[in-house]
């Protein structure tokens, strides 16, 4: 009891970072800037659905899929506090996946923008490296900026929200107007190369 206890109101070491619940707890705090795109094909059941809403940006699924929180049932809540799934579906849905313990489908994911899209399943990896090369194919720093403003304009309040994202926009382009062979055109303010 007591290391469990220690597990949970102290922070992790070297030697206990892959013990439980400390790293559970350091986990979801962890900033991160790089997109991951989830590809589904099959359940998504607690700690895995909470990992999905928590560390995925973009969500494609087959049919075989299904998302769910069944941990009511064993006695186990507060759910919806770590995934913060209100973010993500309507009050009324999220409530009835977190208190029945009934899982969501991959249509009515698909329904209320839980997922991207629906593929089959031999067509998933390829459809996931497609959106990969599609992002990997813009300037890393604009993917970067793009993520950090979506990010922190959840927490902030609108003006503040939107004070933040001019700031990282101008930073950005001053950043890239500053390359060699770059300068901006007169009409947009968009930046070509010479």
């Amino acid at each position: 009891l007591e290391e469990s206890l220690n597990a949970h109101f102290l922070p992790s070491t070297n030697e206990s970072a892959e013990k439980r619940p400390g790293w559970e707890r350091e986990l979801p705090l962890l900033t991160r800037h790089k997109p991951i795109i989830a590809a589904i094909n099959g359940p998504a059941m607690g700690q895995g659905f909470m990992y999905l809403l928590t560390y995925t940006d973009i969500r494609i699924a087959t049919p075989n899929a299904r998302f769910g929180l069944p941990e009511i049932a064993y006695g186990m809540g507060g759910a919806s506090g770590q995934t913060m799934i209100a973010r993500y579906l309507p009050s009324a849905v999220a409530m009835w996946m977190l208190l029945t313990g009934e899982p969501l489908s991959v249509e009515k994911a698909l329904q209320h923008d839980l997922i991207n899209e629906i593929v089959e399943p031999e067509k998933l990896l390829g459809r996931a490296k497609e959106v990969a090369a599609k992002i990997a194919s813009h300037p890393p720093l604009a993917i970067r900026v793009e993520m950090e403003a979506f990010q922190r304009s959840l927490d902030l309040p609108r003006a503040e929200s939107i004070a933040f994202a001019n700031h990282l926009y101008r930073l950005q382009r001053a950043a890239y107007l500053s390359r060699p062979g770059t300068t901006p055109t007169p009409l947009a303010g968009k930046a070509t190369p010479k």
